[in-house]
């Protein structure tokens, strides 16, 4: 098992232009190094048209950098095949959405369960998805009513603890990334 403290995310110098045909690239991102440590949550915050965005599909691995260098767990990004990426995507990386992306004619539990649809290993993650919901003590009664929107909002939560072996609990340490 990894250390408490160890380096879960690298940014070296990533960059980010976008290419046109008729005008000159349009850099968004320019040179973001960060390290991010086991157990630490970051807020990325900055204006509208900063690069937040931007900067979130190349961390969730979704977009590529123009260069640059991004490690998640020691892993050069930029080497993956876009198989093991998927891969990546789909067990290590946790994508919350502000609008939830949920299903409404599922449950809770079946919402929380979704990620889990393409992986093997379907009976521990049920187990830990139950557990998951269970412990919102909010699950839906059959037909299954909207949930409410404090519920949408702890689904992706759930969502993530049902496919990771990461805790579902708020991070104690919190830094603020600034994009420019």
């Amino acid at each position: 098992m990894a250390e408490d403290n160890a380096v879960v995310l690298r940014l070296d110098a990533v960059h980010k232009q976008y290419e046109s045909a008729d005008r000159d690239p349009v850099p968004v991102i320019k040179g973001i190094t960060l390290t991010v440590n086991r157990g630490e949550s970051i807020a990325i915050v900055g204006p509208s048209g900063s690069g937040k965005s931007t900067l979130l599909n190349i961390l969730g691995s979704l977009d590529s950098p123009t260069n640059g260098s991004i490690q998640l767990d020691g892993q050069e990004l930029a080497h993956l095949t876009e198989q093991d990426l998927a891969s990546v995507r789909n067990k290590k990386i946790g994508f919350i959405f502000q609008s939830h992306h949920l299903l409404p004619q599922c449950s809770v539990l079946e919402n929380v369960l979704v990620p889990t649809l393409a992986e093997n290993g379907k009976a521990r993650r049920r187990s830990r998805a139950r557990e998951t919901v269970a412990r919102s003590r909010r699950a839906w009664p059959p037909p299954h009513p909207p949930p409410s929107p404090a519920l949408r909002r702890r689904m992706p939560a759930g969502r993530r603890g049902a496919c990771t072996d990461q805790s579902t609990q708020p991070h104690p340490r919190r830094r603020t990334h600034r994009s420019t």
